[in-house]
């Protein structure tokens, strides 16, 4: 367009004379009428090309005006897209903080109710009491976080509420699948100095008693998590393992501990050690508040 534009430029003064003073401008220099009459034939043929050429100019115009039509709409469809993706940017954003909050709020509650298992059985007179303490601290941590499911479920917050279902369950399946029978063997090397059901000062024994060499590691007996991991009264350092199914494998005697409450870890995971100048480990298995054989699952 702009080619033909460049090549009608030059013969525009031309045309506007002649269009305004015709005779004039054919009559300004002597001429033969055959050359008056080819002069008259250009100027028609001229008309024609200029109008063409006009025609063809505005049709070019039309065409570049409507392609710039279609641009702009192009234009208007890309920010518009431009302006849902980032909605939906902000809102993928938001969702993530809020979802990482409810996590966090959730594991800190969890958190609270290791602690709390911790304390209570630290608190406890006895190994029986102990145990108490911690399905009663385990129940109350279960049941608050049940009641704030329901609560969130009733002020329609959907998402917060499954957030804090899952987290409910996630402390319920941390216990484990309970002990499993056959080839654990012992958690510790060394030999049986007292087996379960033995006669001894203070009635049958409630568990096994190993003694072992100096610093010989200790093995988890099952997959759980750890309800309570410290000293506790005349036990010295003792562990309390959640098998699951309510239930637990404690042991005692230990010279430093390798595991922390609240923990979860898999079966034959290290404990901890026994003292370096060697000892004994009390090993027992309890199912709710009864000590039971625990030689069938180790």
């Amino acid at each position: 367009m702009a080619q033909n534009a460049a090549a009608l430029r030059p013969l525009l003064p031309l045309a506007e004379r002649m269009s305004l003073y015709p005779g004039a401008a054919l009559i300004a220099a002597p001429a033969q009428p055959r050359q008056a009459v080819q002069g008259l034939a250009i100027m028609a043929g001229f008309s024609t090309l200029a109008e063409r050429s006009a025609e063809k100019l505005d049709r070019q115009e039309a065409e570049l005006a409507a392609n710039q039509k279609d641009l702009n709409a192009h234009q208007e469809q890309l920010d518009a897209l431009r302006a849902t993706q980032k909605a939906q940017r902000d809102a993928s954003a938001h969702q993530t903080k809020i979802a990482a909050a409810v996590q966090t709020k959730a594991e800190s509650a969890a958190e609270r109710a290791h602690a709390a298992v911790a304390a209570a059985t630290a608190q406890a007179a006895d190994l029986q009491d102990a145990i108490a303490r911690i399905e009663q601290a385990e129940a109350s941590a279960q049941a608050r976080l049940d009641a704030e499911a329901r609560e969130l479920q009733r002020r329609h917050e959907v998402a917060r509420a499954n957030h804090v279902r899952a987290q409910a369950a996630a402390l319920a399946r941390a216990a484990g699948p309970g002990p499993s029978q056959g080839h654990g063997g012992a958690p510790v090397a060394g030999s049986v100095a007292v087996s379960w059901g033995q006669s001894t000062e203070a009635g049958p024994a409630s568990g096994m008693t190993y003694t072992t060499a100096g610093g010989a590691s200790v093995h988890a007996p099952c997959a759980g998590r750890v309800d309570f991991a410290g000293d506790f009264r005349s036990f010295g350092q003792m562990l309390i393992l959640d098998c699951g199914r309510r239930y637990r494998f404690v042991l005692s005697g230990l010279g430093n501990l390798a595991a922390q409450s609240g923990q979860s870890i898999g079966k034959g995971a290290t404990l901890g050690a026994m003292p370096a100048s060697g000892g004994r480990l009390f090993v027992q298995l309890r199912a709710g508040s009864r000590s039971v054989d625990p030689r069938p699952f180790l």
